[in-house]
Formats: C-alpha cells, structure tokens, sequence
C-alpha cells in the first residue's frame, strides 16, 4: 500500500501516532507548508507524551526555527494543553495550523504568557467604566467649543468682567464634571 502513497506520508505514519485523522491532517499541513508556502528545512517529529505529529520549520533559508502543530478542527484544544505543548516542546511561540475537513486552513501563532479570560462580571465592569470614559470625554469635547469662545471674549483689560466669567465658567463646568466623576 504505502508503494502508491507519498514517502513523506509513510514515514509520518511511522512516527508512532496511531491516530489516523491526526496523521493525515500532518501530511496535508506538511504538503501544504512545503509546496505552497514554501518553507525551508521541514522536519516532523512526534512528542509520544503529548501524543502530537509537529514540524519545525525555518520560514526562509537563514531564519530561526519555528513549531507548526497541525490541528484537525474536529477536535478540541484547551488552554492546558497548549501550555503543556508550550512546556514539553519547549518553545514559547507555537503556530497551530487548524484544517477543517473541507481542507481549508488556519495559521493561528500563540507566544507564551497565554492567560484565561476574566470572568464575566469583571468583563461587565471593564465595560461600563470605559463606557463612562467616553462619555465623559464626549462631554468635554462637545463643550470645548464653549470653552473656546468663552476664552475668547476674556479680556486682560477687564479683570472684573474676566474673574465673573471664570466664577460662572468654573460652577457650570465643575459641577458637570463632578457629577461625571461621581459616576466613575
């Protein structure tokens, strides 16, 4: 059988995964990273551990290695895995090649520092305090204009009708801004 199949995918079946969607999934990323991509030094391995077929791969002829992981979109990954991946292959940027069954793919690159996401009553929070910000900055640019004008028609010559405007400016403008704070 393996006279009519490629060498690349008999030697990929002899790394050890016994797997059968996961080793086909590798032959068509390395074909793909090979023949379209075009990348430099090419080479699978499989990590028993993890039970994972990878690639280290060169992008050009003089670049650093790199870690491809062929992933099948049928299956799951979790953020424990890929810091177990990150941890056993020893690499803190990974890029994961995601190919649906329709073979389509996704390069998707993960560094190192990965962390969950907040929960949701932290995310809720982080949104209404930036949504106050706005606002709140939208209210000062919308009276900036009035700030400007009222600059303008300030005199140095007429300290009393200058200290007056202030007075007004800085109740009217201090309690819109206050009332803003209070909010935050």
């Amino acid at each position: 059988m393996y006279d009519i199949c490629h060498p690349s995918y008999y030697h990929l079946c002899k790394l050890g995964c016994n797997d059968p969607i996961k080793t086909s999934t590798a032959f068509y990323v390395y074909i793909e990273i090979c023949e379209v991509k075009r990348y430099w030094d090419v080479k699978y391995k499989y990590n028993e551990e993890l039970d994972l077929i990878y690639f280290e791969v060169k992008k050009r002829e003089h670049s650093q290695l790199e870690i491809y992981i062929p992933w099948p979109t049928k299956y799951n990954i979790c953020l424990d895995k890929i810091e177990k991946m990150q941890q056993l292959l020893q690499n803190e940027q990974l890029t994961f090649v995601f190919k649906s069954e329709d073979s389509s793919s996704v390069f998707y690159t993960i560094s190192a520092g990965l962390s969950k996401p907040a929960p949701p009553e932290v995310s809720k929070q982080r949104k209404e305090k930036a949504e106050k910000i706005l606002n709140l900055e939208s209210e000062i640019r919308r009276n900036i204009t009035n700030l400007y004008e009222l600059a303008k028609t300030l005199d140095s010559s007429h300290e009393t009708s200058s200290q007056n405007c202030n007075s007004d400016l800085n109740t009217t403008e201090s309690s819109n801004i206050n009332s803003n704070l209070e909010i935050l």
